[in-house]
């Protein structure tokens, strides 16, 4: 199953448990022992930090002795580390050599490609396809990474954008036009599961998540994952010399 298809059948059957917990304490207190799940991702939280599962032996084990998965909210993960970091490992050059030429997520919406210890977004996924074949792979693991690991690895230049090739484009590529994907959207501020955006020039520019906090914007709109796919990323601002 494509990630494309992943999504859209994740968003009909996903309903996200909202938290009122206002910091990581809290969360902590609130899914101590429990089991999470956040898309295809299962955690036991202990001790203040996330354990992952990683076998779908024992996830099947634990459905059948009546264990509930808690589905939760971005904010959540971000909030408890993941099990056996460490400020030494995270601060190690081994970090981003184990990550060395892989795809990575933290939000579990936006991929990145690690590359000489950075990580390159893609602005959409057909750039991430396309970066597949290049390197001839049919199937590519995306390893979900916490917020203090997302952190230790330095931003590198975004990947190339990439336009939709009909020749290349498989059946789960759910991407359409740029200028369909953007009408009714551009100028407004959206939400893509946890993630706001301002769509500007048909592009999506990331909103930091203490502006999106205040309740300011209008984010009633929420985009398609066909609209996310399509909407290329904004570059990041050119630094002043």
């Amino acid at each position: 199953m494509g990630l494309a298809m992943l999504l859209r059948t994740l968003l009909s059957l996903a309903v996200f448990s909202l938290t009122t917990a206002s910091t990581p304490e809290d969360l902590c207190r609130k899914y101590e022992g429990a089991y999470i799940s956040y898309y295809e991702h299962v955690f036991l939280v202990k001790g203040c930090q996330r354990h992952p599962i990683n076998s779908t032996q024992k996830i099947y084990a634990l459905t059948r002795r009546g264990v509930v998965f808690q589905t939760v909210e971005a904010a959540v993960i971000r909030a408890i580390p993941l099990a056996g970091l460490s400020e030494q490992k995270l601060s190690s050059p081994k970090l981003c050599h184990s990550l060395q030429g892989r795809y990575i997520t933290h939000s579990f919406v936006d991929i990145y490609y690690v590359d000489s210890c950075q990580k390159r977004l893609f602005p959409n996924w057909e750039a991430y396809q396309q970066h597949k074949r290049d390197r001839g792979e049919q199937r590519a693991d995306i390893t979900a990474v916490s917020w203090q690991e997302f952190k230790a690895i330095k931003t590198g230049k975004n990947m190339p954008f990439v336009r939709r090739d009909s020749k290349s484009s498989s059946a789960d590529d759910d991407v359409i036009p740029i200028d369909v994907a953007c009408k009714g959207v551009e100028g407004k501020y959206v939400s893509y599961y946890s993630k706001v955006y301002h769509i500007k020039n048909c592009h999506r520019h990331p909103v930091p998540a203490d502006l999106s906090r205040r309740g300011k914007l209008d984010i009633s709109r929420e985009l398609t994952t066909e609209q996310w796919l399509s909407l290329p990323v904004a570059p990041p601002p050119a630094k002043s010399n």
